[in-house]
């Protein structure tokens, strides 16, 4: 059982140590008190050797740094969006409730998954977004989506697309206040960077 147990620490432990080195305030202990199945026999085992690897990987990490510990290098993401046209020249639009830009309109969309292509990301989120399917019919822009106040950074690559099948409906009200078309002269004054991006390049 100690053998198994030795095998899934190792293959988790790059995880752990990553995500641990951006919590430097917090002990070993602390952090891994919820990841553990406390009631296992084996847990206490599991615990001391993962806390054992996170001490020996910080002090390597110090001594590599000239005693200054490293902490993981953030990246950007991905996120997608698209400009959706009805037959009325209208913009389909949804009502943000989560950061970032939350209380603004902004373009449907949502973040790629790893090994997903950019197109495939945003018929996906509209799909679960909206109820709706979608055909791209081409890149619009790309948008530096940058807001430091809320340690925000995409790269937002905007398409322009139409609606084949389904009916708009608020398919996640957990995370949409509202959906609403938008005539492209009546636009509302607080949208996204995203947004407002994409509409300058469509004049």
């Amino acid at each position: 059982m100690i053998t198994l147990f030795d095998s899934m620490i190792n293959e988790q432990f790059l995880q752990v140590r990553y995500r641990w080195l951006a919590i430097v305030d917090k002990k070993p202990e602390d952090f891994l008190l919820n990841l553990l199945p406390i009631n296992h026999p084996q847990s206490k085992h599991i615990l001391e050797k993962v806390s054992n690897l996170i001490e020996n990987s910080i002090n390597k990490n110090k001594r590599e740094h000239g005693g200054a510990l490293v902490k993981e290098a953030k990246l950007p993401n991905v996120g997608v969006g698209a400009v959706i046209w009805d037959e009325n020249n209208r913009i389909l639009l949804v009502l943000r409730k989560k950061a970032p830009e939350a209380g603004n309109w902004s373009l449907p969309g949502g973040k790629v998954d790893y090994m997903e292509t950019i197109e495939d990301a945003v018929r996906r989120e509209i799909k679960e977004e909206l109820g709706i399917d979608i055909e791209i019919l081409r890149l619009l822009c790309v948008t530096n989506h940058i807001i430091q106040a809320e340690d925000i950074h995409y790269v937002a690559p905007t398409f322009i697309a139409r609606i084949t099948n389904g009916q708009v409906k608020n398919m996640e009200p957990h995370a949409l206040e509202k959906v609403q078309w938008f005539p492209i002269d009546q636009m509302p004054d607080n949208i996204t960077i995203t947004t407002d991006h994409a509409l300058k390049q469509l004049s």
